[in-house]
C-alpha cells in the first residue's frame, strides 16, 4: 500500500530483480557526524564480502569469540 520499501530503521534497502541489497551508510554516516568522527578512516570488515548466505550452510563452525 506504502510502495516499494526503502528505509527502515536506519536500513537503506535496495530491491532489483537480483535480490535485495541492504545497507547501513546513512544512518553510519548520521552517526559519525553526531560524534564528530566524519573524516575517520576506514578499517576492514572481520568477515567474508559476497559471500552468498544459505539456509542449510554446512560449512564449519565459526569461533564466534574471536568477532566479540
Amino acid at each position: 500500500m506504502l510502495g516499494e520499501l526503502s528505509f527502515l530503521l536506519g536500513l537503506h534497502i535496495t530491491q532489483s530483480t537480483k535480490g535485495i541489497f541492504i545497507s547501513q551508510i546513512k544512518y553510519l554516516k548520521e552517526m559519525l557526524n553526531k560524534f564528530g568522527r566524519k573524516e575517520c578512516s576506514p578499517t576492514s570488515t572481520p568477515m567474508v564480502t559476497g559471500c552468498k548466505l544459505n539456509k542449510d550452510d554446512e560449512s564449519p563452525k565459526v569461533n564466534q569469540t574471536i568477532y566479540r
